[in-house]
């Protein structure tokens, strides 16, 4: 390469990155041409090399530490190895969670979010909110959000942090116009395996979920045979509508969490065997609810369990709970769900070039790029991102339960 043609590479990185003139009318017409024809993909400054995992704000354990507050002790009820053999001896479900190739439905195979749900780029809400998360179709939906189990209003400059979050845009998705129901979920392959195995083993015949959302893990667990009731402080309107359509028989309750689940569970028959799963309270607070209900259920999931740098699993070990948690380093060797993963992978990709092409069209290509990572619209490797735990999630090793 000659020392001109360095130069011009330079000059074009640099226009790429700050949307400046490279001092060549040449190269900025070649500029302008990727920007119009929506090739910066090729050019932009995303990282090489392989991609790794996605980690959200907070994660804990890191590294080594996946063996913190694992038992490994003979004759545990929930051991490392009592996990890894009651999820290994369920060759139906890991074939469903574990597909070799990408299935037709989510009857046939585990998938992130239904063939009926839209990528809704940069236009939604940043938290969970009641109604629609599309910003355009529900344009006072941070009026009810429950940020920390707390119930408030997020558009009240009182509200702080989160005030300033509603007037930040994010991604969701949303129902498609004029097709099939759409449902997704936050839980990845790995996590639904051991939540699913841990309650065969135990048993359990009806599990209470606290925490809707995107209502698939309802679905999936309703699929394999259990009975499920599941709780919605802050209803979606398209899940609710879809969860009727594909199962009619699964119970919504959108309701107070902690209200509904001591109450469901205190009503149950007593020839149930119980499982709560608490993806709406968190951690302590949802361990708060757990002892009211702890005589009757036989099993209880708290998700978010890694958060807080490790203080939660330290407080369940201080109070001799059996407890096991989905960061298990032999778990996740054993059955490492990245495989399933690159299905997602793929939508998320195809979803952030299709902010990146929007971006691209009102303003400079460096810029935009830029832009965007900082606001944590994409990743480094041009993966789409999604408020809160939602996806960013699915992709991060380990995961937590």
């Amino acid at each position: 390469m000659t020392e001109a043609a360095r130069l011009s590479r330079k000059a074009m990185k640099r226009a790429i990155q700050n949307g400046a003139s490279t001092g060549n009318a040449e190269t900025d017409a070649t500029v302008q041409k990727w920007k119009l024809q929506g090739k910066l993909m090729r050019a932009v400054p995303f990282a090489k090399g392989k991609r790794k995992a996605l980690k959200g704000a907070g994660d804990w354990p890191q590294g080594k530490q996946c063996d913190s507050y694992i038992d490994h002790s003979a004759g545990s009820p929930m051991s490392s190895a009592a996990m890894i053999r009651w999820a290994s001896s369920n060759s139906s479900l890991l074939a469903y969670l574990y597909p070799q190739k990408k299935p037709e439905t989510v009857e046939e195979g585990w998938q992130a979010l239904l063939p009926g749900c839209r990528v809704v780029p940069s236009g939604c809400w940043c938290f969970h909110v009641a109604g629609s998360m599309v910003k355009a179709d529900n344009p006072r939906g941070a009026e009810r959000c429950v940020p920390k189990d707390t119930l408030m209003n997020c558009m009240d400059p009182a509200a702080g942090a989160f005030h300033m979050m509603s007037r930040r845009n994010c991604s969701c998705f949303a129902q498609r116009p004029a097709a099939p129901p759409c449902l997704f979920g936050d839980m990845r392959p790995a996590k639904l395996l051991a939540i699913i195995s841990a309650c065969r083993a135990a048993g359990v015949t009806h599990i209470i979920e606290q925490g809707r959302y995107g209502g698939l893990s309802a679905y999936i667990y309703a699929l394999h045979g259990f009975k499920v009731t599941s709780v919605e402080l802050l209803p979606l309107v398209e899940v609710s509508a879809a969860m009727r359509t594909l199962a009619p028989q699964l119970t919504m309750v959108d309701a107070d969490g902690r209200a509904s689940v001591i109450e469901l569970v205190n009503a149950a028959p007593k020839d149930e065997k119980l499982a709560v799963i608490f993806d709406g309270e968190k951690r302590h607070t949802a361990y708060e609810t757990y002892l009211s209900v702890k005589q009757r259920v036989s099993l209880a999931a708290f998700d978010d369990s890694n958060l807080d740098s490790g203080d939660f699993p330290k407080m369940l070990q201080t109070r001799g709970e059996a407890a096991w948690h989905t960061w298990d380093c032999a778990f996740m060797r054993e059955h490492n769900d990245s495989h399933p993963l690159r299905f997602l992978e793929k939508e998320l990709i195809a979803a952030g070039k299709q902010l990146l092409d929007k971006e691209l069209s009102t303003g400079g290509p460096g810029n935009a790029v830029q832009k965007l990572r900082r606001q944590k619209q994409i990743d480094e490797h041009g993966r789409l991102m999604f408020h809160g735990g939602m996806v960013r999630r699915q992709a991060r090793n380990p995961c937590d339960l």
